[in-house]
């Protein structure tokens, strides 16, 4: 599969100015291409986006969910904190990895939640019709069976997205040109409002910081956000990353483990 170079460079734009390359745990490297300085007007074609600020983050990410779906794409979603597990603060982390053909017609992901030193994996395949998971926690494997398609704002991630870019009032810091896509990046120290954004109980968030680069058709190529906060009465951090790695075609077969599962039906 092809990667994106806008993808590479919308990463090694974030990488140098948020300096956050630990998020995605060192498989980020920036591109040596530079992108070439535009007129800052043109982040006003971003949807979403008027006098250089999000005012509307709504049709930013519904750009962003219907731009990727259209291609076909890959991405990749982390997100890193420590949150309050049985009175204790417990390092929780989930990393999901999405590939989607053209349309959403098929497509496959898988999600790890690791927290407390145990893991949980989740695989799903599925197309316009039917979506079959896997779970796996220890010996133990289960499988169910869904008579409909996954949800496109999981698969695009623009669901997690929003809950830092609602509300965000995120403004331009730079706009370059690069294979002839406007590329914007946005900024803002504004703390996420959603209660979806940080964990339960999380208190006195500070030292917060969202940038994410998006290009002039709405859809996000990278995004990162850290913040500290209060939690079980300890100082702790979180971190997200998202990552759009490739558009285009792409290709995704049937596993055999979904095979057996719709023989099967669900268990």
């Amino acid at each position: 599969m092809q990667r994106s170079p806008l993808a590479a460079v919308a990463l090694a734009v974030l990488l140098m100015t948020a300096g956050c390359s630990g998020v995605f745990g060192g498989d980020g490297t920036p591109s040596s291409a530079e992108p070439t300085p535009v007129d800052g007007d043109a982040a006003n074609t971003v949807p979403g986006v008027e006098n250089g600020q999000v005012t509307n983050a709504t049709a930013l990410l519904a750009a962003h969910e219907r731009g990727l779906v259209a291609a076909g794409f890959e991405n990749r979603l982390q997100l890193n904190a420590t949150v309050a597990y049985r009175g204790e603060a417990v390092k929780s982390a989930r990393e999901k990895q999405v590939i989607t053909e053209p349309g959403a017609s098929a497509y496959r992901f898988r999600v790890v939640n690791q927290q407390g030193g145990g893991d949980v994996r989740f695989d799903h395949w599925g197309n316009e019709t039917v979506w079959v998971s896997r779970g796996l926690l220890g010996d133990r494997t289960t499988y169910q069976v869904r008579d409909r398609r996954a949800g496109t704002s999981g698969l695009t991630v623009s669901g997690v997205m929003a809950n830092y870019i609602n509300g965000s009032e995120a403004t331009v810091t730079n706009v370059s040109e690069r294979d002839g896509q406007t590329l914007v990046t946005f900024e803002t120290t504004t703390p996420p409002t959603d209660p979806d954004a940080l964990p339960d109980n999380a208190t006195n968030v500070r030292d917060y910081r969202l940038r994410f680069v998006a290009d002039s058709q709405g859809r996000i190529h990278a995004l990162v956000a850290r913040g500290t906060y209060d939690i079980q009465g300890e100082s702790s951090s979180f971190s997200v990353g998202y990552r759009t790695v490739g558009l285009g075609d792409r290709s995704v077969t049937q596993p055999d483990w979904a095979s057996q599962a719709l023989q099967n039906g669900s268990a």
